[in-house]
C-alpha cells in the first residue's frame, strides 16, 4: 500500500508540473526573501526574459532587473 501512494504521490507531482509550465499565464513562487523558488516557462519569456525555468529559480528578481537596464 505505502509503494502505491509513493507511486502516486509521484505521479501527482510530475502532472502538476507538467500543467503549470505549459500554462500562457505567468506563475512563480518566492520565499520570504524573495528568491525565486518556482516559475514557470511564461514567466520566463514574458517578464525575466530568461530562456528556462533553471536560469531562475535560486535568484532574486533584482538579479534579472539588472540585467535589463
Amino acid at each position: 500500500m505505502s509503494f502505491q501512494i509513493e507511486t502516486l504521490k509521484k505521479h501527482n507531482s510530475d502532472l502538476v508540473k507538467l500543467l503549470t509550465q505549459n500554462l500562457p499565464d505567468m506563475l512563480w513562487v518566492k520565499d520570504r526573501e524573495g528568491t525565486y523558488i518556482y516559475a514557470n516557462q511564461s514567466l520566463c519569456h514574458g517578464l525575466l526574459m530568461e530562456k528556462s525555468t533553471e536560469e531562475v529559480v535560486g535568484k532574486n528578481e533584482r538579479l534579472f532587473i539588472s540585467k535589463k537596464y
